[in-house]
């Protein structure tokens, strides 16, 4: 596949179709309809976005749906106790992991914050709220003590970010207000599609969740598949944000207020982010080195087994 510009068609880049995933189509452009087709043909999703990656549609090909696995689905969700039990789950790995996060600054003299008393307490905190899901017999209960962990937690991410230009307060969204958030949102917005479509690829049905309450619009199972990686975008954003790969040049003020990646910055993160999907990472569960995008399926995988009956649903665990 090739991707061009301009009134001569010059060429931006060129990648065997075979190693195309998804396709991305930021702000005002375009695919040609044999493009269309092939992506069709080898079921790659495509995901129309805003500059700024604001999810305006996809195109996805036929032959997903699989109304058996979806009722299957559908009863869980409609079980009090089966969606607790997976909603326990995947918020205890999901602050665990974002603790080890913490923990691997803490552990590193090149990177450990001067306030490391305050992120110790921090994770602390977290792990509390992590341990206290074991006794949470309700999801509202579980989504409540995850809220818990996550002012937590980013009051400690803030302290590891050390340009003071590029500092954030906590996180927001929707807009994003600051450089640093924008990075976050960017990154769990990619997460969000890949989970989408992996979703889909096990006849999962994307909107039906468990952890995340069901609305309109909103794909509340993948969103559940994307907590126990952000942990992985985190450490993307500290990488970058740190090493000033990403500097202020690289952000613009939008309209009510919010922050985005301007296209350079966009380019910076999405050739990081690519390269952090590609590497290998020890699988805890299946104990072999697998990319971390192939991960992200066998969590998808992981939760269609347990939604068919067949595996209890162990979660992703990064160290």
């Amino acid at each position: 596949m090739v991707a061009t510009t301009g009134a001569e068609a010059t060429e931006l880049l060129s990648a065997p179709a075979e190693k195309v995933h998804r396709v991305l189509l930021f702000g005002p452009c375009s695919m040609t309809t044999g493009a269309q087709a092939h992506c069709a043909r080898t079921r790659t999703p495509v995901f129309l976005l805003s500059s700024g990656g604001r999810l305006l549609g996809r195109v996805e090909p036929e032959g997903y749906a699989d109304a058996r696995v979806e009722t299957q689905q559908l009863r869980k969700a409609d079980d009090p106790a089966a969606a607790t039990e997976v909603a326990r789950v995947v918020v205890r790995a999901k602050i665990r992991n974002q603790v080890a996060l913490l923990s691997r600054h803490l552990a590193n003299p090149d990177r450990r914050p001067d306030r490391a008393a305050d992120v110790r307490r921090l994770a602390q905190e977290a792990l509390s709220a992590a341990a206290a899901t074991a006794d949470a017999h309700d999801v509202e209960t579980v989504r409540g003590l995850e809220g818990t962990a996550a002012r937590a937690y980013f009051e400690a991410l803030a302290l590891l970010v050390r340009p003071a230009e590029l500092r954030f307060a906590g996180r927001s969204r929707r807009p994003p207000a600051d450089p640093f958030n924008a990075v976050l949102s960017l990154g769990y917005t990619l997460l969000y599609h890949q989970q989408h479509a992996f979703a889909r690829a096990h006849r999962l049905h994307p909107y039906v969740g468990f952890l995340h309450a069901v609305s309109p619009g909103h794909a509340a199972l993948a969103s559940d598949l994307v907590e126990e990686f952000r942990c992985v975008v985190d450490a993307l954003a500290l990488g970058l944000v740190n090493r000033r790969e990403l500097r202020t040049e690289h952000f613009e003020n939008v309209a009510g207020g919010g922050v985005w990646l301007n296209a350079e910055g966009r380019r910076v993160f999405f050739a990081a982010f690519e390269g952090v999907m590609r590497r290998p990472y020890l699988h805890r569960v299946h104990k072999k080195q697998y990319p971390y995008r192939l991960c992200l399926d066998l969590q998808a995988r992981a939760m269609a087994r347990w939604v068919r009956g067949e595996d209890r649903y162990r979660p992703f665990v990064w160290r």
